[in-house]
């Protein structure tokens, strides 16, 4: 085969938009896993704790605080979309990959009947995307009610 066969800038195309979007689901995943460790964090902080140190503790570390704005299908949301950052980061693609977003898109699909709609047509940047800043919107208020609660204590 020479250097400019076809097949291969097929090929070599083909590889190059395989990458990219793949990328995109990287990326997105990533970024909101790591926003979303933060916000988990200052939550278990607002509580005077100490977060532990996976994600995956501090999630049972943020859940055992039982703020009263997270419901269980959140908790089980940002279970699911860790496993899809732990499938992302370590098998990149593949059927792991593909069913982490399943399970993710069927939590998130579990959170309400207009979340279920909505999942349908979401692609999976979207899914990833939507799934951790669900998740990190209820943390968010969550610290703020807690810190002003204790505002509030104070005398």
């Amino acid at each position: 085969m020479k250097a400019d066969d076809a097949r291969l800038k097929k090929a070599h195309d083909e590889a190059v938009a395989a990458v990219n979007k793949l990328n995109d689901l990287i990326v997105t995943v990533l970024k909101y896993h790591v926003h979303t460790e933060s916000v988990m964090v200052e939550l278990i902080e607002a509580h005077g704790e100490t977060a532990k140190e996976t994600f995956a503790e501090k999630i049972e570390q943020c859940e055992d605080l039982n703020p009263p704005e997270i419901d269980a299908a959140t908790w089980t949301l940002l279970r699911k979309a860790n496993r899809l950052r732990n499938a992302v980061a370590h098998k990149i693609d593949g059927p792991e990959v593909k069913e982490r977003l399943q399970q993710t898109r069927d939590a998130y699909s579990a959170l309400s009947a207009q979340a279920a709609e909505d999942a349908k047509t979401y692609t999976e940047v979207q899914l990833a995307l939507m799934a951790f800043t669900h998740c990190s919107s209820f943390i968010v208020v969550a610290t703020e009610n807690k810190k002003e609660a204790d505002k509030k204590k104070k005398p």
